[in-house]
């Protein structure tokens, strides 16, 4: 199985940008395992300064294995100090007026797709149940990421900016706060019951 970028600008068309990553045709350009970025960018004061927005970015698994994929499981592992929280969304794709698979696009990061219904997976024992992919075949992930409730208020808190200069006890130094999460995206297949999903299959 391998994880693909998708383009509005027509299928397996090069397009390894996530920020363009917002739906439409399968690009041609996989997403890197274990890359700082590979989805979601850093979280900047900017966005804090904001009402907290939703993210949301679209991507394509295709099963490019000899055998069906049968019962596949989603999850996600948080590290122990986490920003946000992510969810997922799975969606059939659809041919376009010239019998080509897509899927339905968004104008920016923060427009919610209309047609997608989304799910938590906190865990391996809340994994949520996509179903099976056919050899050859492809489905539509949606992720939104959302930023921790009050987050913007907990990073501005005096406390959680300055602290004592270790050199010199009468100054204060700022605190380097942490900008991203590191949060693993896990997959398991041909295990009919396992998880708790919600609803069954995603599609």
């Amino acid at each position: 199985m391998k994880l693909y970028y998708t383009t509005s600008v027509g299928q397996d068309q090069i397009q390894n940008d996530p920020h363009l990553s917002l739906g439409g045709y399968k690009s041609a350009s996989p997403i890197p395992n274990d890359v700082f970025g590979g989805l979601f960018d850093v979280i900047t004061q900017f966005l804090l300064s904001k009402v907290p927005e939703s993210e949301y970015i679209a991507i394509i698994l295709e099963n490019n294995g000899a055998e069906d994929i049968e019962n596949l499981w989603l999850w996600f592992e948080y590290p122990e100090k986490c920003y946000s929280k992510l969810l997922v969304a799975a969606v059939d794709l659809v041919s376009d007026t010239n019998g080509v698979l897509t899927m339905e696009h968004i104008p920016n990061r923060n427009s919610r797709p209309l047609y997608a219904e989304f799910y938590e997976a906190n865990e391996i024992d809340d994994a949520v149940l996509l179903g099976t992919i056919k050899t050859g075949g492809m489905l539509g992930l949606w992720f939104e990421r959302r930023l921790i409730d009050d987050l913007a208020q907990e990073v501005v808190k005096e406390e959680n900016l300055y602290e004592t200069n270790s050199g010199n006890i009468d100054m204060v130094q700022a605190i380097t706060s942490e900008k991203s999460d590191s949060i693993k995206l896990c997959f398991l297949w041909g295990a009919q019951y396992y998880g708790s999903p919600i609803g069954g299959d995603l599609i």
